[in-house]
Formats: C-alpha cells, structure tokens, sequence
C-alpha cells in the first residue's frame, strides 16, 4: 500500500503509548538503535487513528481487543 504522503511533501505517521500496569511498552529500533513507542506510516487507505493501531499490532505483536480503546490525545 502507498503511504498517505505519496502525492506530498509529507510523511504522516502515527505512534503510540502502551501502558499497563504501571509499565510502558517500548520497542527497539533497529536502525537508530532507540527504546521507542511503536510508530510507522499511514496508509492511505486509512485514518490515523487506523494506522497507531495498525502499527501497534504489526510492531509488537499484540492482537488489540478493541479498536476503541481508550486514547489519550
């Protein structure tokens, strides 16, 4: 899928905090060899909202149990 910038001069993308239980998920990144939250592109097939979740579960691993959960913003 082409990302939401192919036809602009912008790179739109999404990232998010996991938190549970007084933890946060962090994830490495291979490249810049960070601790970050899981991020990536937008597609441009989806919202913003779409994409943070998207990437969350393609980043980490975890299968969300709602696409509602609660999102501080």
């Amino acid at each position: 899928m082409g990302h939401i910038h192919s036809d602009s001069q912008y790179d739109y993308t999404a990232s998010g905090y996991i938190i549970h239980d007084n933890k946060i998920l962090l994830l490495l990144h291979h490249t810049l060899k960070l601790w970050l939250p899981p991020a990536g592109h937008i597609e441009l097939s989806e919202t913003p909202i779409e994409g943070l979740y998207r990437e969350i579960e393609e980043e980490s691993g975890l299968i969300l149990r709602s696409k509602t959960m609660p999102l501080l913003i």
